[in-house]
């Protein structure tokens, strides 16, 4: 692989993280979700406008990247993040998988839980940021 091929695959990896990781059931859901909650906030930049309708990708933001999410990301981005919180059978998926992520962690585990209602919450107190 030369170096070009190997810029374009990472590249796409982070444009498209949801054509990398099926997302048929929950599970691989999960797995799109703990690898969203890896990346850096600017590396969540690099992802087209459609995938923050993916609840997968909702699930694996962290406080962090929504913060620089709202003040960075352009209008279109915000615009499909604030629809996937606001609708409520995407909400409940993204809490599931949320749940399911913190079983992964241990019986008592409840951060990523806490995590996602923050994420929520930042969104809903900045609602005229998101969608305007």
């Amino acid at each position: 692989m030369t170096n070009e091929d190997i810029e374009l695959d990472i590249l796409e990896k982070y444009t498209l993280p949801y054509v990398h990781f099926p997302q048929d059931t929950l599970e691989q859901k999960k797995m799109l979700a703990w690898h969203v909650s890896r990346l850096t906030a600017k590396e969540m930049l690099l992802a087209s406008p459609s995938a923050f309708s993916y609840e997968g990708i909702v699930a694996g933001i962290t406080l962090e990247q929504i913060a620089y999410f709202a003040k960075n990301a352009p209008k279109n981005y915000k615009k499909e993040l604030a629809g996937a919180v606001a609708k409520k059978y995407k909400a409940e998926e993204i809490f599931q998988i949320a749940r399911m992520m913190d079983e992964d962690l241990g019986e008592a585990a409840t951060q990523n839980q806490k995590r996602i209602k923050s994420v929520f919450q930042y969104v809903s107190d900045n609602w005229s940021v998101f969608n305007f």
